[in-house]
């Protein structure tokens, strides 16, 4: 069977798709036309899943014997606790339809076969809506399948979809979420020809008159009813759906592994696109998403979600899946109910699964036992003494290959590693001691802060305060607004540094939305913003922030200092918070603990043997004896992590990393 393959066109039509899902209220394509990840569909249906794919109550009870494991060496250094400064911040809160109404589903009645409606498809190029005239073609105890009128596809077809879904699919899903899954009775199924994505979910109708949703629209040209690869959208789109009414603001990378998850689970091929992509650049961030590494991005998060059901199955799956909680947040609380081991721990483990794929080794944790995986290393050194600097992104890990060359052999090597004990959540320069407002940032989500503000014994009002914000252009933003009313009717303001989004975003009419000022290597920079409040003087007003995220990439965010009105002499401090109603926003120092973790794989006679080199915070130094000259490799792997539970950050922390072997 032949691999279905992406490019790098491919994946700017999918993040165009994910971004329809807050634009257009609509839930984002996860594959497109002519992508992949995915083999053609044999000849006709699978009625059951491939033995070796089905869900497994307990995937730790191995069908293969174990090899003899590795010797996992003691700790030779104690780990050092990081000062903890901003890590009991509260996450970023859900997004819950602001600033624009949500719109009330239509009620769905009992339709009949060959009854006509009327749907809103979102366009991908322009995100506008327009109906779509389709005819209910067949239908199942919970799948609707509709056909647009002009379209063509068989009741065989279709019945085989329908059976996919409600005898793979759902059953798949209901035992991922367990007592956590959603009600929903039905699912309406509209097929139709279009360009770009091969099927989306539609989360809100959008106008009044046309079909409720949610519904899933489904691309003929992209993939026939019946077939496997037609079966696997719609597994991965109803696994969206899902975790949008469990999970609302999931971290995006969590969202889209759960989804591949789901296709495989229910017997569909593995991404193998994603996971060849990953291979080649295994240094990814776990927790972040870029649109210059997507690729890497979903086999890592595939990989990873397939690495913690292999280790904890299905009830795992539930624990985590089913927690309110975003990314990391969770897996910490699953695992602590699980079996108290860390997020830490559990990432150290998965790292140096990635690099070994023996599945038998270190108590069936060193791999994959249904994937095969060769991931690149990211560099190889023979020569010594080395200084490597490096830089590396929380939840991310460098592979560094050591080999020995005519007059250093690796039998003893001394390990000397240079890192920083804290990392910042922003790049935002501050002073020593400064604390600054911060937005938070996440997936799908709403913070914001105001205060009552009397300006009634002035004619003439400005607000001034300085502004740095890093966030994703054009579809999330930031703004500032003003209601005289109580909060019952607000009007964004403009100010120097807002823009006006393009009609038919639904953003307000003056944000923030990519990166302020000119900062080093064209970054943000702190800039100083004024706002005219003089139409609102002579009265109470309410002046509030407001920092709006999609469910697809999200950045730092906005920061804020130095707020004022100079004409009533209020100065602002975040060490004040009183008169603040905050919700996500928060004073931050914009420091928090970072911690690496470094491993030694080392070849030899037998199988490798597997160090632990503990290191929690800056300069560390270790002696790895072996005792052997005849090692033929040693392989570094070095991870960085911050608090599971505490706010994210992206931000790249620099190493140096020196390794000189002893005679």
């Amino acid at each position: 069977m032949s691999e279905l393959r992406r490019t790098a066109g491919d994946h700017q039509n999918l993040r165009m798709a994910m971004r329809l899902r807050r634009t257009l209220t609509i839930a984002a394509a996860c594959l497109l036309l002519g992508a992949g990840c995915r083999f053609s569909a044999p000849a006709g249906p699978r009625s059951e899943p491939p033995t070796n794919l089905a869900v497994r109550e307990n995937p730790a009870e191995r069908d293969d014997p174990a090899p003899t494991n590795p010797t996992l060496a003691p700790s030779l250094a104690a780990p050092t606790p990081a000062a903890h400064l901003d890590v009991d911040l509260a996450p970023m809160p859900p997004r819950a339809g602001e600033p624009r109404g949500a719109t009330e589903p239509i009620a769905v009645g009992p339709y009949k076969l060959g009854e006509r409606r009327a749907f809103a498809v979102a366009d991908l190029d322009t995100a506008d809506h327009h109906p779509v005239w389709a005819t209910l073609a067949y239908t199942g105890t919970h799948v609707r399948m509709w056909l647009e009128e002009g379209a063509s596809a068989s009741a065989a077809d279709l019945a085989r979809s329908v059976m996919a879904m409600e005898q793979r699919i759902l059953p798949t899903l209901v035992r991922m979420y367990g007592s956590s899954a959603p009600v929903i009775p039905q699912y309406e199924v509209l097929n139709l020809r279009t360009a770009g994505a091969s099927g989306y979910y539609v989360a809100h109708a959008g106008s009044s008159g046309i079909h409720a949703a949610p519904y899933f629209v489904m691309n003929l040209s992209a993939g026939q009813p019946g077939s496997d690869r037609y079966n696997a959208v719609l597994a991965h789109e109803l696994q969206h759906l899902w975790m949008a009414r469990v999970d609302p603001n999931e971290d995006i990378w969590v969202n889209e592994g759960a989804s591949q998850l789901a296709e495989m689970l229910a017997g569909y091929p593995p991404p193998l696109y994603d996971i060849r992509a990953f291979e080649g650049d295994a240094s990814v961030a776990l927790n972040d998403w870029s649109t210059a590494a997507e690729a890497a991005h979903y086999g890592a998060s595939f990989l990873f979600l397939y690495y913690f059901y292999e280790q904890y199955g299905v009830a795992g799956l539930q624990q985590w899946l089913g927690d309110p909680a975003e990314g990391t947040r969770a897996i910490e609380h699953a695992l602590n109910a699980l079996d108290d081991t860390t997020t830490a721990a559990l990432y150290a483990d998965w790292a140096v699964a990635n690099w070994l794929d023996a599945p038998g080794l270190l108590d069936g944790r060193g791999g994959y036992r249904d994937l095969d995986l060769e991931i690149t290393s990211t560099l190889t050194v023979s020569d010594y003494p080395a200084d490597l600097w490096l830089t590396l992104q929380p939840y991310a890990s460098h592979v560094i290959e050591l080999l020995p060359n005519a007059t250093n052999p690796l039998g003893t090597l001394r390990i000397t590693m240079d890192a920083p004990e804290t990392t910042t959540l922003v790049a935002a320069d501050t002073r020593d001691g400064e604390r600054i407002w911060w937005s938070n940032r996440g997936d799908s989500g709403h913070a914001w802060m105001q205060r009552a503000i009397d300006i009634s014994e002035t004619r003439e009002a400005w607000l001034t305060f300085d502004l740095w914000y890093d966030i994703e252009p054009g579809w999330d933003y930031a703004g500032v607004r003003v209601s005289t009313d109580g909060g019952s009717t607000w009007a964004w303001l403009e100010g120097q540094h807002s823009v006006t989004p393009p009609a038919g975003t639904g953003a307000p009419t003056h944000v923030y939305t990519g990166a302020s000022g000119d900062g080093p290597d064209g970054g943000p920079s702190w800039v100083r913003e004024r706002i005219d409040l003089t139409p609102y003087a002579e009265r109470e007003i309410l002046l509030r922030w407001d920092m709006y995220t999609d469910d697809g990439t999200n950045r730092p965010g906005l920061c804020l200092r130095g707020i004022g009105i100079e004409q009533i002499g209020w100065n602002d401090t975040p060490d004040a918070v009183g008169g603040w109603e905050l919700s996500g926003f928060a004073p931050i120092a914009n420091r928090i603990p970072v911690s690496f973790s470094v491993q030694a794989v080392v070849y030899g006679a037998g199988h490798p043997t597997v160090h632990r080199l503990e290191t929690g915070d800056g300069t560390r130094e270790w002696l790895l004896e072996e005792g052997d000259d005849d090692v033929d490799r040693v392989v570094l792997i070095i991870s960085a992590l911050t608090e599971p539970t505490g706010p994210k950050s992206t931000e790249q922390l620099p190493y140096l990393l020196t390794v000189q072997p002893v005679p």
